[in-house]
């Protein structure tokens, strides 16, 4: 549980008129934090994966994106104001040039620098303005890491090693590697550090000589060992980095400030995480391991489909019922390790809000006539699954039926379209948005994001938004998301994960992953092309030679 002995208003008398941020991480720089982790939520409510908290004298400001601007209005206090940071910046709400002190554990390098350019000056706080808000780390509460066996992986240690110091640029003797899910990729492992994403808290230095050590408390499990791999505690991390004479490469992004600081030698090499381009195209191993995983995946959530359209109309589902029902069928699935993250389970206006939670004060009954969101995934021996459904309850309004089928039209865009090797992810967003740009409407969110092997289900660098501007690969998993928010009234959006794959001729085209029903009752056929219309077709017959039926 949060500790209460901290709340905002005590947090802000320690501050005094200082300045002060605070971004929503922990000290792995992790996407998704535990509950005991979650200082932001402690201090203002707001339980999304993005923010930053800033304080200039008597002023209270939250950055988030625009998944969040919504949700964050309604969860904040009122005297904290709301900003989408692509409208606001940081640098420009401080507009300073005094010092704003920061905690040099949850600042990452980059976040430090890309501030620091901006003209802000960042020093580390005078003592510890957020001791007692929350749980000290402790990794050892979640036991020992596990092995991620190579019928998984598809790879081992030992080549994996190669390819990344082959990688590395000249001039360095070996990679920090502070990335925990590069850290497991690379020695195949796995644990249960955080509640939605199976890793542990650690770091490895990786030396040229091919010498290994890992640093972590998790134990290592009976009969563990590896050869060129010592594993010290986590303890001895920090000063084993600052001690070490010879020039490393550093990950920039989640390599933290309280480590870098300590750095005499400026003759380090500073970069993108090393392996996260080869953690992010996948083997024949691990597409083939996917495909098996989404078909069991698709199994449960296709009987969730079918549960949900016969119970609902009764009147008595609601969304933790549902978000529960939904756990339990994954959870009998061979392999299923836990959830890819908190499950999205919104009905009617809830669905505006792009990441919801329910929770006992906001949980809605599902009703006769509204549209209810499905946003969930699972992580698995073999792969991680992420798929949005929208389903509605009884009968659907013709606005409703129309502004669905243009999400679907933009989907199905993206999943059918075929394109020359070099293309990045910001040439094919339009695609899933022209159906809605043409009726004045869109969405604020991106349209997919790269997905991991039993690892994050944000995985970098590949994406498809106006901002990804990496190369689309042969192997890399990613979503396909396009959806629309009708503020007030409900959400819908359609998701698949979706594969690179190459043609005879040398283009490029995505195979599909997912396996789990679109809501006919919500089609119109007539908005759908006839190549629309038959992608649709085989689609549902795919469905059916796997399932059988779809009863």
């Amino acid at each position: 549980m949060l500790s209460s002995s901290l709340p905002l208003h005590d947090f802000l008398e320690n501050l005094g008129s200082k300045n002060y941020i605070l971004p929503r991480t922990n000290l792995f720089q992790c996407e998704f934090l535990n509950p005991w982790e979650e200082k932001i939520t402690a201090l203002t409510g707001f339980s999304g994966s993005n923010a930053w908290l800033c304080t200039k004298g008597q002023d209270v400001a939250l950055f988030t994106d625009s998944r969040y601007t919504l949700q964050a209005s309604q969860q904040v206090p009122s005297f904290i104001q709301v900003f989408d940071m692509r409208e606001k910046s940081i640098a420009s709400w401080f507009n300073t040039k005094d010092p704003i002190y920061y905690s040099p554990e949850l600042f990452s390098v980059y976040s430090y620098k890309n501030l620091s350019r901006q003209g802000l000056l960042l020093l580390p706080e005078e003592k510890d303005y957020l001791k007692g808000l929350c749980c000290a780390l402790n990794p050892n509460e979640k036991g020992a890491f596990f092995e991620y066996p190579l019928e998984f992986s598809g790879k081992d240690t030992n080549l994996k090693k190669e390819e990344v110091l082959r990688g590395l640029p000249l001039g360095v003797e070996g990679a920090w590697i502070s990335s925990i899910e590069s850290v497991c990729w690379l020695l195949n492992i796995r644990g249960r550090a955080l509640l939605y994403t199976p890793v542990i808290y650690g770091h490895l230095l990786l030396e040229k000589t091919g010498n290994m050590t890992l640093f972590t408390s998790h134990p290592a499990p009976e009969g563990f060992a590896r050869k060129d791999l010592k594993i010290a505690p986590w303890q001895a991390a920090l000063e084993t980095f600052r001690g070490y004479q010879k020039p490393l490469y550093l990950d920039v992004k989640t390599l933290p400030m309280s480590f870098y600081e300590t750095r005499a030698q400026n003759t380090d090499v500073l970069g993108a995480d090393c392996i996260e381009p080869l953690k992010a195209i996948k083997n024949d191993t691990e597409l083939m391991q996917a495909k098996k995983v989404h078909e069991r995946d698709g199994k449960a959530l296709s009987s969730f489909i079918n549960w949900v359209k016969k119970e609902a109309i009764k009147g008595d589902l609601d969304e933790i019922t549902c978000a529960k029902k939904l756990y339990d069928l994954r959870s009998q699935q061979d392999g299923f390790i836990c959830l890819s993250f908190e499950t999205i389970s919104a009905f009617g206006e809830n669905g505006a809000i792009v990441h919801y939670q329910p929770t006992e004060k906001t949980n809605q009954m599902l009703r006769e006539g509204g549209l209810y969101l499905i946003d969930s995934g699972g992580q698995y021996f073999g792969g991680t699954t992420d798929v949005t459904r929208t389903i509605c309850i009884g009968h659907p309004s013709k606005e409703q039926q129309e502004l669905y089928t243009r999400v679907l039209k933009g989907h199905i865009a993206i999943a059918s379209c075929r394109f020359p090797k070099g293309t990045k992810g910001s040439q094919l967003d339009v695609l899933a948005r022209y159906h809605l740009w043409q009726v004045g409407l869109d969405y604020g969110h991106g349209t997919g994001h790269g997905v991991g092997n039993c690892l994050g289900v944000h995985e970098g660098p590949q994406g498809i938004s106006r901002l990804s501007d990496v190369s689309l690969l042969p192997g890399m998993i990613l979503s396909n998301e396009p959806g629309y928010y009708k503020t007030g009234f409900f959400g819908i959006r359609l998701e698949n994960l979706i594969y690179v794959k190459e043609d005879s001729d040398g283009f490029l085209y995505f195979e599909n992953l997912t396996h789990a029903p679109f809501d006919k009752d919500l089609i119109l056929s007539d908005l759908l092309s006839d190549n629309e219309k038959k992608w649709l077709k085989n689609y549902d017959e795919k469905l059916n030679s796997i399932f059988n039926d779809r009863s």
